[in-house]
């Protein structure tokens, strides 16, 4: 599988859902920020001596996905809840 398309992409990108969109618009922004932060919490994860942190980091990890899923799904309906929302929050507090 080839990283290049050959055709150009004249600043847009694709959404998950195949909609095109500016490399400028606030959601690129947020993906590449969600993804740098999943990618610290992999260093966390991996340098973390307990295994409660681990797996916390981990579940956290998981959570991030499905908010970039939500990003790149604009009609639909948001896959993270409040519950989801308040989950994180907690989990964020207990490792501080």
């Amino acid at each position: 599988m080839s990283v290049t398309t050959k055709t150009g992409d004249q600043g847009m990108t694709s959404l998950f859902t195949g909609e095109r969109i500016a490399k400028d618009d606030m959601r690129v922004e947020v993906y590449g920020a969600v993804d740098s932060l999943g990618s610290t919490l992999g260093m966390a994860r991996a340098f973390a001596t307990s295994p409660e942190v681990k797996e916390r980091i981990y579940n956290l990890q998981k959570q991030l996905g499905v908010l970039m899923a939500d990003f790149a799904s604009r009609n639909k309906a948001p896959r993270i809840t409040e519950e989801m929302v308040t989950g994180i929050e907690k989990s964020i507090a207990d490792i501080e």
